[in-house]
């Protein structure tokens, strides 16, 4: 049996979040468990506030639930604070040697409400030294760095696999997915195959899908096709902003 884990914001709506994040991990037949970070006031088209939870709560539900499972892979998504994903992304290094850490950076609501501005370098350096993944759109992607597409997914792909998700792109370009590593690219395109809307929580559930497939062992490329496949099929689910897996 794998056990899979979400350490992200509590959505009442369930668009994203610990509860999108569970009910992907259930989908794909894997074990969810969540930590919550962070306590909103939402729902699918409003972001109205969060109430950050304190990184020694967010601690203490991390390591009971260490004492009894192991985790191979673990997505983070929601924190308000850097300093406190710092400290959580250490404290992982530190007890968790062998867990690797998908981090979804979520820079602002689906409605426009500003959670990061910008992430200092230093602070951004210290997150990516312990993180195998990072799952930016091309809109958080610009606001990450101050260097210009693509030679920031160049970049940062020099310090960690960066899997850039294209549902905010425009024209042809739109759902056009790519994985950095190294400096090289793969390009992922859309199937075409569906009538797609856009969703609430639609980069949430492409990322635990993607954390979901590698905790049942399939490498990283497969995991990005199949990840994407269903997030098509999340898309296509409804025409309005709450989709259903």
């Amino acid at each position: 049996m794998k056990y899979c884990l979400s350490i992200a914001g509590f959505d009442p709506s369930g668009g994203a979040g610990l509860l999108a994040d569970i009910k992907v991990f259930q989908k794909v037949g894997v074990v969810g468990m969540g930590v919550m970070t962070v306590l909103t006031a939402q729902h699918e088209s409003k972001f109205q506030m969060g109430y950050q939870i304190k990184f020694e709560q967010i601690e203490e539900q991390l390591l009971v639930l260490c004492e009894r499972y192991e985790f191979d892979y673990i997505k983070i998504g929601l924190i308000i604070k850097i300093e406190t994903l710092i400290k959580l992304i250490t404290l992982i290094k530190r007890k968790l040697r062998k867990t690797k850490v998908i981090w979804d950076p979520i820079m602002s609501s689906s409605d426009g409400f500003i959670i990061h501005k910008k992430i200092k370098d230093k602070e951004l350096l210290a997150i990516l030294r312990g993180v195998y993944c990072m799952t930016p759109n091309y809109k958080e992607l610009d606001q990450l760095t101050s260097i210009p597409y693509p030679y920031s997914a160049k970049y940062l792909s020099t310090l960690t696999n960066v899997i850039v998700k294209g549902g905010h792109r425009e024209g042809d370009l739109q759902g056009v997915d790519e994985w950095w590593y190294k400096e090289e690219k793969q390009v992922f395109q859309p199937s075409n195959d569906k009538k797609i809307y856009p969703k609430h929580g639609s980069g949430c559930v492409f990322s635990a899908f993607l954390t979901a497939y590698l905790c049942k062992t399939h490498s990283l490329r497969k995991s990005i096709i199949l990840a994407k496949k269903e997030t098509e099929i999340f898309l296509a689910s409804s025409k309005g902003l709450l989709g259903s897996l």
